[in-house]
């Protein structure tokens, strides 16, 4: 096997080093990396396209203590993994403490769209409540669901 060396003049000084893969396993890592790289960039360029007609839900959620709050934030976080698990088109489901009220929260929800709160997430929320109703029916808390379209006019993130 030929060993192929490439001489690099640059600055009045040679270099023997070549930065063009001449074997075929360089060649191959080269092909690995090159489609790799491309790919990681088209996903990275697809996921910041914006999505048109999101649904959003708002939840605003008053509880009746700052510990039924934290109670239900415990049961919640089991909803949460398992949304995340098993709804890919469920965008954001987050819980967030009021900043100024310990009693008061919100349960920020985003979907590809609105079938999909109706379809899939009632499913897992109904398996959610069999499982916990019992715990759940211990806490004093009131709901406000408030349904949102996206309009694309700003951004969810950078």
């Amino acid at each position: 096997q030929k060993k192929h060396t490439c001489s690099i003049a640059s600055a009045g000084k040679t270099m023997n080093f070549c930065p063009f893969p001449h074997s075929l396993r360089d060649q191959a890592w080269l092909a690995v990396g090159v489609g790799l790289g491309g790919f990681l960039v088209y996903k990275k360029l697809k996921s910041q396209q914006a999505l048109q007609g999101v649904h959003v839900l708002l939840v605003n959620i008053k509880f009746g203590s700052v510990d039924h709050k934290k109670k239900f934030k415990q049961l919640w976080s089991n909803i949460a993994k398992e949304v995340k698990e098993k709804e890919p088109n469920c965008l954001s489901y987050e819980f967030c403490d009021d900043f100024e009220e310990p009693t008061k929260a919100i349960i920020y929800e985003r979907y590809v769209k609105k079938e999909d709160l109706d379809g899939p997430h009632q499913k897992t929320l109904g398996n959610w409540k069999t499982t916990y109703g019992e715990a759940l029916g211990q806490l004093k808390f009131d709901m406000e669901l408030i349904n949102y379209v996206e309009s694309n006019v700003g951004y969810m993130s950078k």
